[in-house]
């Protein structure tokens, strides 16, 4: 992008906005900078003030020099701010069962969390992460389930897996 003016393509400088504004809260009192599109005397201004802040002539044109930094100030401001987007693997319908016997890659996520909930609860055993739905995780599920007065069997289902999470969660939550 060698220059941006109010003719330039608006996705272009909806971007520059977003981006100026997300590094406003560390940089600039103005953190109201809008998300219009146009390249306005706000959007102009707050240009001008990066680049002052960054060493680049402050002419309010966006070359490819401003481009640049502000594109590597913004990437640093994310990578340094930003918490990892969370991400399910477990499917999401209803009727989703575990059962004993069975081999899944999402085992070995649930035994690494039962084994953080058996911290605090020692009758629940120690739990490898195997892969496999073996007699430890069977131990380990039937103990959580009769704490949480859930129905006594083997298998793992949605309400148990939906406990199972807010239990973990709790967990990581109060070890920040």
């Amino acid at each position: 992008m060698a220059y941006m003016n109010i003719n330039d393509d608006r996705g272009f400088i909806l971007q520059l906005q977003r981006m100026l504004r997300d590094i406003s809260f560390l940089n600039y009192d103005d953190a109201s900078l809008g998300l219009s599109g146009i390249y306005d005397s706000r959007t102009q201004y707050a240009v001008m003030e990066f680049q002052k802040e960054n060493g680049i002539p402050a002419t309010g044109i966006v070359d490819y020099d401003t481009w640049q930094s502000v594109n590597t100030v913004h990437g640093n401001y994310v990578k340094d701010n930003s918490v990892p987007r969370a991400v399910s693997i477990f499917p999401k319908y209803s009727g989703y069962e575990i059962i004993p016997d069975k081999e899944d890659g999402i085992l070995y996520v649930l035994q690494y969390m039962l084994s953080e909930i058996a911290i605090n609860d020692e009758k629940m055993g120690v739990i490898a992460p195997t892969g496999v739905y073996d007699e430890a995780t069977v131990k380990a599920i039937r103990q959580f389930k009769r704490r949480n007065l859930l129905t006594d069997t083997d298998t793992v289902d949605v309400e148990t897996l939906n406990r199972i999470f807010d239990e973990y969660e709790r967990i990581i939550s109060d070890s920040k």
